[in-house]
């Protein structure tokens, strides 16, 4: 009878390890994996999306985007015109809106 205990306290041993094993996953998939997918997933949408015009970053050139072609760009950085992989670009600077007047 005593070696019948024994055995069902290992089952149940094993199985609160396995459950928290589990546990411990989600939580680490929720807190790295899935933000890191997410945000890899807006940079790429970004990046196929641009268009000329746009003042975008890649790495320490700021200019704006001449032309588009399937792999690069063309970005105007002061006088000079740099050509850049469009998956170095980081960043899209926000259109601005121009200022609305209240209306009276």
């Amino acid at each position: 009878m005593i070696f019948l205990d024994a055995d069902a306290s290992g089952t149940q041993s094993l199985m609160q390890n396995l459950i928290l094993l589990a546990i411990m996953f989600l939580f680490l998939y929720f807190l790295f994996i899935r933000p890191e997918q997410k945000r890899r997933k807006t940079l790429q949408l970004m990046q196929e999306g641009l268009k000329a015009g746009q003042k975008v970053y890649a790495g320490s050139i700021v200019g704006v985007i001449k032309r588009v072609q399937e792999s690069t760009c063309i970005v105007q950085s002061g006088s000079a015109e740099l050509e850049v992989l469009r998956l170095s670009i980081s960043f899209i600077e926000p259109e601005k809106e121009e200022e609305q007047q209240p209306i009276s």
